[in-house]
C-alpha cells in the first residue's frame, strides 16, 4: 500500500476560507458547468411534451445551477438528495420523485429514468419496475445489462 503524504498550503486560515467561500460561490452558479451539447434544447422539447422531474444527489445549489443553465425549462419537479435525507440508489428517492412528478397515477413501466450511473441510475430504476436509459457520452458507464444513449437526444428513440 502506498501513503501519499499530506501537502501544506502555505495561506493563512483567513485566505484559505476565502478561497473555500469563494470555490462554494462559483459552483453555486451554472457559471462552473457545461452541459452536453444539445442539452437545453433537448430538455426544452421533452418538458413541451412530458413532464419531466430531476433527481439528483446533490446539495440546495444545484436549483441554480439548474435555472441557470435551463432557464426556459419548466421542470415539473426537482428532487434533491440533500433536502431528502437520502439519495441514490436508495429506493425511497426514487419513489418521492415518481411521487413528485405525478407518476403516482402512471403505470411505472410509463415512466422513464435517465441517469449516468449503472449502480446508481440504471440499476435502482429498473429494480422498481421503471424504464431506464443509461447516458455515457464516452462509453465509459455503458453496459450490456442497459440501454445505453451516448447523447441527450437519443432519448426521444425510445419514447
Amino acid at each position: 500500500m502506498e501513503t501519499i503524504a499530506p501537502f501544506t498550503l502555505h495561506t493563512s486560515k483567513e485566505e484559505t476560507n476565502n478561497f473555500c467561500d469563494s470555490l462554494y460561490e462559483r459552483f453555486s452558479t451554472g457559471v462552473a458547468y457545461e452541459i452536453m451539447s444539445n442539452a437545453n434544447e433537448t430538455v426544452g422539447k421533452l418538458c413541451e411534451c412530458i413532464d419531466v422531474a430531476v433527481l439528483t444527489n446533490n446539495d440546495s445549489r444545484i436549483r441554480n445551477v439548474l435555472q441557470d443553465l435551463f432557464s426556459s425549462v419548466g421542470f415539473k419537479a426537482i428532487i434533491v438528495s440533500n433536502e431528502e435525507g437520502f439519495c441514490k440508489p436508495d429506493e425511497r428517492i426514487f419513489l418521492k420523485a415518481i411521487e413528485a412528478a405525478g407518476g403516482k397515477e402512471l403505470p411505472r413501466d410509463q415512466i422513464m429514468h435517465i441517469g449516468d450511473s449503472y449502480t446508481n441510475d440504471f440499476l435502482p430504476a429498473t429494480s422498481l419496475g421503471l424504464n431506464a436509459l443509461l447516458l455515457s457520452p464516452d462509453g465509459h458507464n455503458s453496459c450490456k445489462q442497459s440501454q445505453t444513449i451516448s447523447s441527450i437526444d437519443q432519448v426521444f428513440q425510445f419514447l
